[in-house]
């Protein structure tokens, strides 16, 4: 039996979250803008492109439109120090490529998409006929987490005076809909591709996302 190797990349692929899909193009940047304040953060946390070693025209971090130079960047957590602070009142924006998830979280997205879709969390395993199925319901996790995430900024992650609250409102219930969405479209290709093997519904699965039931023996 073959082996899906490639379920994660696939995955990326079918959310758009490759290395080039997000470009954040003159994102406001958060952070006191005192005269003396170096300490600053990017609205997406998760960033591809390092501040501090990228050496392009077009990426980087702008004071009033002038590309200035950052001493230190945590990409993981958006956090990045500037070499010399901006003036009061200066408008400081980035340019930087993102994505909204690592290669753990898709594996662990895949794997509770191999136990809704197939029984299993060995998503590998997966016939061809129930991958798509399974990209699905992995999108339909991610979304939902997305969700979670927006909502949890509008809460807790930047002052309240910084906030874009409506845009955040919009995008937690935006991915929430597209979650729903997509995993109905994935129980629907899993119960259709049992039908085509000649079973009425998927072998021991409720319909409930991402439970399995506890089938008790009778006697």
């Amino acid at each position: 039996m073959s082996t899906w190797t490639t379920a994660v990349s696939e995955l990326r692929m079918h959310l758009s979250d490759g290395p080039t899909d997000k470009l954040a193009f003159r994102k406001k940047c958060f952070g006191t803008l005192d005269g003396t304040n170096l300490n600053f953060k990017t609205f997406d946390y998760r960033r591809l492109t390092n501040f501090s070693t990228d050496t392009t025209d077009y990426l980087g971090v702008f004071v009033d439109d002038t590309k200035v130079t950052v001493s230190t960047d945590i990409v993981e957590g958006g956090f990045f120090t500037l070499a010399s602070p901006p003036d009061e009142g200066a408008t400081i924006e980035a340019n930087y490529y993102h994505q909204w998830f690592n290669d753990t979280q898709l594996d662990s997205f895949l794997k509770c998409a191999g136990r809704a879709i197939f029984g299993s969390v060995n998503y590998t395993s997966l016939p061809e006929g129930l991958q798509h199925a399974a990209l699905k319901y992995g999108s339909a996790d991610a979304y939902q987490e997305l969700s979670l995430r927006f909502a949890r900024m509008f809460s807790e992650q930047f002052r309240v005076e910084d906030l874009p609250k409506e845009d955040l409102i919009k995008a937690a219930s935006s991915f929430e809909k597209l979650a729903a969405q997509f995993r109905e479209e994935a129980l629907h290709l899993r119960d259709d591709y049992y039908r085509r093997q000649g079973q009425s519904e998927a072998p021991l699965f409720g319909t409930l996302a991402g439970n399995v039931p506890d089938v008790t023996p009778r006697r």
